[in-house]
This record gives C-alpha cells, sequence and structure tokens, in this order.
C-alpha cells in the first residue's frame, strides 16, 4: 500500500511539474506572439469597472474601443493597459473610469480573493509576470494553484482557433446593452434623511497603486491618459464619500486630468439602476460624449468648464 502511495505521489508530481512548465511555455509564446491587435481605427480606448462597461456604446463614439469589464480591479486594468497600447501604436488616448466606489479599501483585497482569481486569473495569466504570480501565490496559495489547469487549458483552446487573439478569445470586455430599469423601485427603498454622517473609508493601497503604474506607464509611452467620471444618479449612497474622493484626486492624482460626467441630466429610466446607465441612457450618453471629441474637448485648455457649459446647455434643451 506504501509503495503503491508513493508511486502515486510521485506520479501526481511529475504530473503537476510537467503542467506547469507547458502552462509557462504557452503563457510565454502568447505574451510574446502577435495576438493582442484591435481596431486599427482605434484612437482612444477606455477602461474599468462596470460604469465604463455599461455607459460607453464604442458603435456610437467615432474611434473608440470599450474595454471595460463588471467588478474589475485595476490591477487587470494595469496588465490590459500595458499590453493594448505595447501592440497597437494607433492608439493615442486611454480613458480609465474612476468612480466613488474605487477608493473602499475592500477593492484592493479582491486581488487576492478566491472569487477574483479564479474569475481573471486565466484571462491574464500569459501577461503576468513572476513577481505578480509569486505575490499572489503568497496571498492565496490554493486559489493560484486550482487556477493552474484552467489557465492552460484555455491556452490550447486559444492554440487551436483558426485566427488566435487573444483579446477576444480571453473576454477583455466590452459595451454591455443593458436592459433593465431598477432605478424607481430603488430609489424608493433609500432612507430620507441624507444627513447621516458617512465614514470615510480607508484607502485600497493596492488598488490606487496599480492606478498610478497605469498612468505612468501611459505616460512613459506618450499616450494622453484621463480619469473620467460617467454620468450617476444623484442618490447614488456611494456619493456620501465625495470629500474623500476630491481629496485623493487632488493629492495622489493631482498630475493626471480628470474628465467628470457626473451631473449629466438623464432621466430616472434611462438609468439602469442608480450608478449604471441602461442603453436608452448609454445612447444619449455616448452620442453627446462623441458629440464633444469631435468638438475639440481633448484639446481644450480647461476641460473640465468645456464639459459643464455643454452639460448645462444639454441641461436648458431637456427643459
Amino acid at each position: 500500500m506504501k509503495y503503491f502511495l508513493r508511486k502515486t505521489a510521485i506520479f501526481c508530481f511529475i504530473l503537476g511539474c510537467i503542467t506547469l512548465l507547458l502552462m509557462l511555455v504557452s503563457n510565454r509564446i502568447i505574451d510574446k506572439g502577435d495576438y493582442f491587435k484591435i481596431k486599427n481605427t482605434t484612437k482612444y480606448i477606455i477602461l474599468g469597472h462596470s460604469h465604463a462597461e455599461c455607459d460607453y456604446n464604442d458603435l456610437i463614439i467615432s474611434g473608440l474601443e470599450n474595454f471595460g469589464q463588471s467588478s474589475e480591479i485595476y490591477y487587470y486594468t494595469y496588465l490590459k493597459t500595458k499590453k493594448i497600447i505595447e501592440a497597437n501604436p494607433q492608439v493615442k488616448t486611454v480613458f480609465i473610469e474612476f468612480t466613488n466606489n474605487r477608493i473602499d479599501k475592500e477593492k484592493g483585497y479582491n486581488i487576492w480573493s478566491d472569487k477574483y482569481l479564479s474569475l481573471r486569473y486565466s484571462l491574464y495569466a500569459p501577461l503576468m509576470n513572476f513577481e505578480d504570480v509569486v505575490s499572489m501565490f503568497i496571498h492565496n496559495p490554493k486559489a493560484i494553484l486550482n487556477s493552474q489547469f484552467l489557465s492552460f487549458k484555455e491556452n490550447l483552446l486559444f492554440f487551436l482557433k483558426s485566427d488566435p487573439n487573444f483579446i477576444n478569445h480571453k473576454r477583455w470586455g466590452g459595451y454591455l446593452y443593458l436592459n433593465r430599469d431598477k432605478t424607481d423601485s430603488l430609489v424608493k427603498t433609500l432612507p430620507k434623511d441624507t444627513t447621516v454622517k458617512y465614514v470615510v473609508p480607508e484607502l485600497s493601497d493596492p488598488n490606487m497603486g496599480y492606478l498610478s503604474q497605469t498612468i505612468d506607464f501611459c505616460t512613459q509611452h506618450q499616450v494622453a491618459v484621463y480619469l473620467i467620471r460617467s454620468p450617476l444618479h444623484p442618490r447614488w449612497p456611494n456619493l456620501n464619500n465625495e470629500p474623500s474622493f476630491q481629496k485623493l484626486l487632488k493629492t495622489k492624482f493631482a498630475t493626471v486630468e480628470f474628465l467628470d460626467f457626473k451631473n449629466f441630466p438623464l432621466k430616472t429610466t434611462e438609468y439602469g439602476d442608480l450608478n449604471h446607465l441602461n442603453h436608452k441612457g448609454a445612447k444619449i450618453y455616448s452620442q453627446f460624449f462623441d458629440r464633444l471629441l469631435k468638438a475639440g474637448l481633448l484639446s481644450k485648455t480647461n476641460k473640465q468648464e468645456f464639459i459643464n457649459t455643454e452639460i448645462e446647455a444639454v441641461r436648458k434643451e431637456s427643459h
């Protein structure tokens, strides 16, 4: 019995080592290959979490491609941005969604949680360096070990494709046509007393650190980078941390321009919920955003003043 168990253990160890070696080799081949091309006409990309995913219809906005992905933390935004810029010199501008719910300390811990490692690891494993993997293993060895076979399987499936494009194969995000309208019912459940004191959250050092690295990478490669905040319903509870949010912008991100569309006027029926636009709201907002880009928004000296003026004009037209 001991002989059998020893042989089984040795076999499993050798099999594991072979699988790990093949995975590392396949990751290396993918990372160094020409598998990350996007449209030649793409000048702008937008990245970030579900606000970017739901709010920017890139079929409407000329020259823009949406790579937003629900629940994305900035570590994966960093990996994604680096690879897209390296492989696509036509990309001249990067917009990164930055909203009030991103500064909670909890968002940084998601980097190593079971949920997010299981969900994201296989999507980005070929882009991770040795230090990334070691760091993740230290924080959550079980999740990393469990993700290896899935990652290797995904790599094999990728190589079997007739026209391999890693971005498409690995589902790196995109515009989400949100067909829901829960806003009225959500507003009714909110407390009438809005004077409740908000406890300022601790800032997420890991998450904010990777956002800073993404900004630095864009700057080093002569790509314009902007933090951007999409339209938000005025009753969204997370807006209670606005003072903390603004303080972070003026300290940690003082050197990057912030484009704020929070107050863009939309009807309640044009929100999917309190912080995401449904497809009706996304269409209206995307048309507005497209118009501002074509009107030279990014060449304006005071971009926020121009945005505010245009938002106010829309507000007056809608009344």
